[in-house]
């Protein structure tokens, strides 16, 4: 027998790697089930967002909806093509429904510019400016007036003029979006992702922000016929609830700072956050 000299110690295994890999899998299995518990509710809120935005509300109220209007006068060219003036039975009714769209259609447009004059002239970004200027420059807004009353009258040019106005505000929606870096840029990109409870929070105070928006232009629009003292009161009301809004934001802010290393984690959604707060309250100060 042959004997080897050795010190005799036995050497020790690696640990196990299926070890790290429970862990990873049981950390993801509680991010998804608290995904779970707020999913419903977070689903809400983004439908409610749906055209909200400024992107998205030109791609969803405007370009998508004329695209839908077009399929719909197209649905009625067999009953009414070759016929000038008033068309009769079922397909004069869709057409009075979708000349009633378009007008609507119009005021949302008309809406959807007031709101970018209004963020150009508190972030001054060119491309807001620029695509302004072309949908001025083209009367969009009298144009699409113009063919809600041509519907009934030039139903085959209606289609082709829904269309262009589809087409064309799909392009202004995309103009309106910064270019994206994909990631790659330094600093554009978290190191972790924030926890579900945050995220919708931020959603919340995002749906909030834009009905506040549409209630401060209601108020605008009816001041007129009010008088100054319950137009103040609206307008009390409305400050007040921007000035709440405001706290909600600094709140989440600090609630993402007291994250476990969250300054350094989070710095981005830190950043932004502290300029959603300062717009929120420069807007506070406005309406006052």
């Amino acid at each position: 027998m042959t004997t080897v000299a050795g010190s005799g110690a036995k050497k020790q295994p690696p640990p196990p790697a299926s070890g790290k890999l429970d862990e990873a899998i049981t950390a993801q299995q509680d991010l998804l089930a608290e995904f779970d518990k707020i999913a419903e509710e977070l689903d809400k809120v983004l439908t409610n967002l749906e055209g909200s935005t400024l992107v998205k509300w030109l791609k969803a109220a405007a370009a998508r909806q004329q695209y839908v209007i077009a399929g719909k006068i197209n649905d009625q060219v067999g009953g009414t093509f070759g016929l000038r003036g008033e068309s009769g039975g079922a397909a004069k009714l869709v057409l009075d429904e979708v000349s009633k769209q378009k007008t609507k259609s119009s005021q949302d447009l008309s809406n959807i510019m007031d709101d970018m004059q209004a963020y150009f002239e508190r972030r001054h970004m060119q491309r807001f400016k620029t695509v302004l200027d072309e949908m001025r420059e083209q009367d969009t807004v009298g144009s699409l007036r113009q063919l809600s009353d041509d519907v009934n009258v030039e139903t085959g040019l209606s289609i082709a003029q829904a269309e262009f106005w589809s087409d064309t505000m799909e392009r202004w929606a995309d103009d309106l979006v910064e270019p994206a870096c994909a990631g790659k840029c330094p600093g554009c990109k978290s190191k972790s992702s924030l926890p579900p409870s945050f995220v919708l929070e931020a959603m919340h105070i995002l749906e909030a922000e834009v009905n506040l928006r549409e209630e401060t232009r209601v108020a605008e629009q009816a001041r007129p016929a009010l008088a100054k003292a319950e137009f103040t009161k609206r307008a009390e009301q409305l400050s007040l609830t921007q000035h709440e809004l405001a706290e909600r934001v600094a709140k989440l802010n600090v609630r993402i700072i007291d994250l476990p290393d969250g300054e350094e984690e989070f710095a981005k959604e830190i950043a932004l956050l502290n300029k959603v707060e300062q717009g929120a309250s420069t807007n506070e100060d406005n309406s006052l």
